[in-house]
């Protein structure tokens, strides 16, 4: 192998090796903010419920 195809090599290998890490990199960064969304969305819905319950349970006693 001559030293021109040992620099072609390793700057194939070199880019692709880049290409697997930034892939990966962005498929964690994406499923992290998914898991964030989820999270929040629920805790948002969770707060939105009890705000209801609370306004029902108070209608309801004053109804009474």
């Amino acid at each position: 192998m001559e030293i021109k195809d040992r620099a072609y090599f390793a700057r194939f290998f070199l880019i692709a090796f880049t290409n697997v890490v930034n892939q990966n990199r962005n498929l964690l960064i994406g499923e992290t903010k998914q898991a964030l969304s989820a999270y929040v969305g629920s805790k948002i819905y969770a707060s939105i419920a009890l705000l209801a319950n609370l306004v029902y349970s108070e209608h309801r006693h004053v109804k009474e």
